[in-house]
Parts: C-alpha cells; sequence; structure tokens
C-alpha cells in the first residue's frame, strides 16, 4: 500500500465524523422544525394542515436517527481498523502523532505544539510513521469479516 492510500485509509474515521457532525445537526433542525409546527398546531383553532408536517417531521427524524445509527456503527469499526493500523507503528511518538492526525482531527500546527516540537519535525516523523503503518483491512466473506 502506498503512502497515499495509507493516508486515505487513516483519513476515513476523521471524514466519517464529519458525516456523523452534519446528520446530528440535520435532526437538531428537524426537531426545532417539529416543535415549531407543533406549537402552531396546536394553537391553530380547527384544520389538520399541521397534523401532515407533524407527521412528515417524525418521520424524517426516524429516517435522519437511523440513518445517524448506522454512521455511528460504520465509525465504530472504522475507528477499530485505524486503531488496529497505527498500533502496527512501533515507535510511541509516531503512533501517538498518527492519533493526534487521525483521530483527533488536528492540525500539523496544533499536532508540534502538543508534542513540544517543531511543525517540520512533525512532518519528518509522519513521514517515518507512515512507512511503518500496516494495514490489514476486513475482507468481507460469506460469514465474517477476516482480518
Amino acid at each position: 500500500m502506498t503512502t497515499k492510500e495509507k493516508k486515505a485509509f487513516l483519513g476515513r474515521y476523521q471524514e466519517l465524523e464529519a458525516e456523523e457532525r452534519d446528520i446530528r445537526e440535520e435532526i437538531a433542525r428537524w426537531e426545532s422544525r417539529a416543535q415549531k409546527v407543533t406549537a402552531s398546531w396546536s394553537s391553530a383553532p380547527g384544520g389538520g394542515a399541521g397534523a401532515d408536517k407533524v407527521q412528515d417531521g417524525a418521520i424524517n427524524l426516524v429516517q435522519l436517527q437511523k440513518q445517524l445509527e448506522e454512521k455511528a456503527e460504520t465509525l465504530a469499526r472504522v475507528r477499530i481498523e485505524i486503531e488496529r493500523a497505527i498500533g502496527t507503528v512501533k515507535n510511541d511518538t509516531q503512533r501517538r502523532l498518527l492519533r493526534l492526525r487521525y483521530i483527533k482531527g488536528l492540525t500539523w500546527e496544533r499536532i508540534a505544539m502538543e508534542m513540544h516540537y517543531g511543525y517540520q519535525w512533525v512532518c519528518k516523523l509522519h513521514g517515518k510513521a507512515l512507512l511503518q503503518v500496516e494495514v490489514k483491512q476486513a475482507i468481507e466473506s460469506d460469514t465474517h469479516p477476516v482480518l
């Protein structure tokens, strides 16, 4: 696996985490809408037009919550895969750097500050760490993933 492919593999966690945040924000928007529609519907004298909006909002919320659950399961699985790959690096400092970057999602500048190193040294350490990373992706079989 090339260095570029390793970066892409390790970077999946941050991408999935961003997608999960987006879904959470969407759920919050729909909950807010549902509360507004419910309040205006319940105080409205007669007419059932608000009921459809409440029902549509509830359906959207259920779908988004199901999506969020699926994303959370994927996120947990991917994190385990990435932790396993990071664990193949023998040097503690390099493993820490990889966790700060690919699990916590810190910038290179922040990592340099956190580790008390210069920016360029962090970049060099990252390159060395990537050379040591061994990626064993799950291969889907009929029964279960094999690592």
